[in-house]
């Protein structure tokens, strides 16, 4: 999936497997994405980006 900057809701798209042969997304990609998505936040694992948003709920059965 390419990430164009207004065109994408996230509750509009589908999870995709990712291949071997999968084109990563570009820092322009990954930057537009973080910029309209402020709650998630990119974190470096072993030279991977990885994707990360933190949820919180009043107690675990509401969760």
């Amino acid at each position: 999936m390419v990430y164009k900057k207004g065109k994408n809701m996230l509750s509009d798209q589908h999870c995709e497997v990712c291949r071997k042969d999968s084109k990563p997304v570009t820092e322009q990609e990954l930057a537009v994405f973080l910029q309209e998505h402020p709650q998630w936040q990119c974190l470096q694992d072993a030279g991977v980006n990885k994707l990360r948003r933190e949820y919180q709920f009043d107690d675990y059965a509401q969760g």
